[in-house]
């Protein structure tokens, strides 16, 4: 009779605490109603609960239906196995994923979803198409896998990361999100906020809605980075073609350019620049692994030629393409003087054009690297030569090009790199540091061989720009800093070259010492019996301590407290019979330093009967205590049953 009450507790402790999911089949069939919250509407007759698994199933009616379930409700996975569906209404808490599994299939969400973990959306075959128009928001980012597209239509307002694993990411909305792509594509008319490369296959960018098939402009607000794994797909149409807006660094890392005519091979009129990225005018587009030095870059793609260029649009620095003449043309740069000049002396810069059909009227650019120095005209009657005369060049070995900018039956040609090499007056730069507190005063005196230098100067804490602050008519320059800790600083101070004075700079090492603390440790009762609550006490001395401290036994970490009044407590009851030896460690502030204090003795007593010194205080799990009340019962069961068998 005690074997069937045993059983029953073991059995309910087995089911006690667990939790049955169902998953609910949509059927639409009560008519004219599509409300989620009737019964009829459901396979099993049942309205969906919180943490239920959706299904809308090929076979399934009124497949434009509404959630009128309370606003926020967990459900998930959700499966849509046909097409033509539309979920609007209610928000829900997205969990365990969301996936459109037909093939040559069209779903929409319309309805908000709220995503706090990251959550999976597959779009499994290339032919379909999920189109995600209600607002996201949460804490969690989302992961697109499928060979198919998924369209983000409205601006989420959560800031994770989205990742593209697989299929096309199309974005028509104004993001704010990083989007990470592994073998995937990124496409779309809408904003992100950064483009990165996982390295993976192929990440592929592909502005335009539809891909391959419509011109269109994508925006990064963030760096894009790319690698030589990747691709950059560009579509070019009548006169227009994909253009990528970015307005941080752009590092397209060697990734293949792969062009797509939308129209007619001769869509794009020739000699016209079209912009393909707009760079945000702070730095040059980079295209392969390394910056490079080439402004112009030769392509072809179905017998068309095309340039490309960095050093299009109105700064100077966007990435353009431009449909060239088949006559090539050759630049060649020279450098008069030839020598080394000092700064401020004119130097001439002379470019001669030539091609297989003559001299080329039009103008030719001058490059110092990447920065324009200016233009000059083509003179054909002196035999294709196009000077320009400049003083500006700043001091040290100047990397100089020529350009010339094509015409109606000649393509643009690029000169090979000359240097040039103009000489400054050179100044020294003496950095010093005044403390005060936790704020130092950097101030960087500037000394040139003759003349007062003019111009820039930055400051530095090792690797961390502090500003830029220009000097003063005695050549110094100031900056405070201030929330110093105590730590080792590297300090520098960086004068910029300015016409006609060449750069320099100087380092300061300085080190902020905090102040000297003390920690004394107590205990709130010593001796005390085993497994007794002991509050021990730290206090700890010296110019107002804030922070924490962490209390051990021996070597043993035991807790840590947080100071107030210069004094923290940690409280327990873990200490088993004997002698603990104990000590507290205040861990520092920025701006004192950690001390750790004498030892003492914790003496616990043994508590009579205890039979042992073993560790203070123990809890067991929840549920159904199967612990030692259990054991203790199995163990008379089998005693009874001994006795019997006895008897018999």
């Amino acid at each position: 009779m005690l074997m069937v009450p045993l059983r029953l507790a073991v059995f309910f402790c087995l089911i006690g605490s667990t939790t049955f999911v169902s998953a609910e089949t949509w059927t639409g069939n009560n008519s004219g109603h599509p409300e989620w919250n009737l019964t009829l509407n459901w396979s099993g007759l049942t309205v969906p609960a919180s943490g239920d698994a959706l299904t809308f199933p090929v076979a399934g009616a009124q497949k434009i239906n509404t959630n009128n379930i309370t606003a926020g409700t967990v459900f998930g996975p959700i499966v849509i196995e046909g097409t033509g569906y539309s979920l609007g209404g209610n928000s829900i808490n997205l969990q365990g994923g969301l996936s459109l599994t037909d093939t040559n299939a069209s779903a929409t969400i319309s309805l908000p979803l709220m995503v706090n973990s990251t959550q999976l959306i597959t779009v499994q075959e290339l032919s379909s198409t999920l189109t995600v128009s209600g607002i996201m928001s949460g804490s969690g980012g989302i992961t697109k896998d499928g060979l198919g597209t998924l369209v983000l239509m409205q601006n989420p307002t959560n800031t994770n990361v989205f990742r593209v694993d697989r299929g096309t990411l199309e974005v028509r909305s104004v993001m704010p999100n990083i989007i990470q792509i592994g073998n995937g594509y990124l496409s779309g008319t809408g904003t992100v906020g950064g483009i990165q490369s996982l390295l993976a296959p192929q990440a592929a960018i592909s502005p335009g809605n539809g891909a391959a098939t419509a011109i269109g402009t994508l925006t990064s607000t963030g760096k894009v980075e790319l690698s030589s794994m990747d691709a950059f797909f560009l579509n070019l149409g009548t006169n227009e073609t994909d253009k990528l807006v970015v307005q941080g660094a752009c590092n397209f890392g060697g990734a293949n350019f792969i062009i797509n005519h939308l129209g007619a091979l001769t869509g794009l009129t020739r000699n016209i620049d079209y912009v393909v990225v707009d760079n945000d005018g702070t730095d040059i587009v980079q295209l392969g692994a390394v910056m490079g030095t080439w402004l112009l870059q030769n392509i072809t793609v179905e017998t068309v030629a095309y340039q490309l260029s960095r050093i299009g649009g109105s700064n100077n620095n966007d990435l353009t393409i431009r449909r060239v003449p088949t006559t090539a043309t050759t630049t060649v740069l020279g450098v008069t003087p030839t020598t080394a000049t000092n700064v401020g002396v004119n130097v001439t810069l002379r470019a001669t054009v030539s091609s297989v059909t003559g001299i080329p009227a039009g103008n030719v650019s001058f490059y110092d690297g990447f920065s324009k120095i200016g233009d000059a005209t083509i003179n054909v009657i002196t035999g294709g030569h196009a000077d320009l005369v400049t003083s500006a060049l700043l001091p040290g070995t100047r990397q100089l090009t020529a350009v010339f900018n094509g015409a109606t039956n000649h393509a643009p040609s690029q000169s090979t790199l000359a240097t040039h090499t103009v000489i400054g007056t050179n100044t020294t730069t003496a950095l010093t540091v005044a403390p005060v507190g936790a704020t130092a005063t950097l101030t960087a005196q500037v000394t040139a061989v003759s003349g007062t230098a003019s111009g820039l100067v930055e400051f530095f804490n090792g690797a961390t720009s502090l500003g830029t602050v220009a000097l003063n008519g005695a050549a110094s320059a100031t900056l405070t800093t201030s929330a110093l800790v105590a730590s080792l600083y590297t300090f520098k101070a960086i004068y910029e070259t300015t016409t006609p004075f060449n750069g320099s700079m100087d380092t300061e090492i300085y080190t902020v010492v905090g102040t000297t603390t003390s920690t004394v440790v107590t205990s709130s009762i010593n001796p005390a019996s085993a497994g007794a609550a002991v509050t021990f006490t730290a206090v700890v001395t010296g110019s107002t301590p804030t922070g924490t401290v962490t209390f051990y036994a021996g070597v043993a970490a035991l807790g840590t407290g947080t100071l107030a009044s210069g004094s923290a407590t940690f409280t327990t009851s873990g200490l088993g019979a004997g002698a603990h030896i104990m000590k507290a460690t205040y861990n520092g502030s920025p701006i004192h330093q950690p001390s750790t204090s004498l030892t003492m003795t914790q003496t616990m007593t043994a508590i009579a009967g205890s039979g042992g010194t073993g560790s203070g205080t123990s809890s067991g799990g929840g549920g159904c205590g199967l612990g030692s009340g259990l054991a203790a019962m199995f163990m008379s069961l089998l005693l009874l049953l001994r006795l019997r068998l006895r008897a018999v």
